[in-house]
């Protein structure tokens, strides 16, 4: 069943948190174990995407504010990277995903 959140995307070229309200459709098992992260399969209903959900297997890290400053951090990376490209040759086309963070809102410290 889905369940509510709300994803948080960073807008770098304004510097400000863009909330919206979604529904999630969460795997119940992890599905990738790296060394710092694991993973978890989910949908967002509203538009039929698939995507993984990391979650820190150390519990120190595993605050809200570590994951927030991960995607402003990747998001501001992805506007230096193409502001650098605009004056390099067109041969520089860079590709960054987009990053967001989502808040579950049924579930405690999550």
């Amino acid at each position: 069943a889905a369940e509510p959140a709300q994803k948080l995307v960073f807008l770098a070229s304004k510097n400000v948190w863009e909330t919206t309200n979604c529904q999630l459709k969460i795997e119940g098992s992890l599905h990738r174990f790296g060394n710092s992260y694991s993973c978890i399969r989910t949908l967002e209903v509203q538009t039929n995407s698939v995507f993984l959900i990391k979650r820190a297997k150390d519990k120190a890290r595993d605050q809200p504010q570590t994951y927030y400053d991960i995607v402003k951090a990747q998001m501001l990376a992805g506007t230096c990277c193409k502001l650098f490209c605009q004056s390099t040759p067109p041969s520089c086309k860079p590709r960054f995903l987009t990053c967001q963070a989502y808040l579950l809102t049924n579930r405690p410290n999550c």
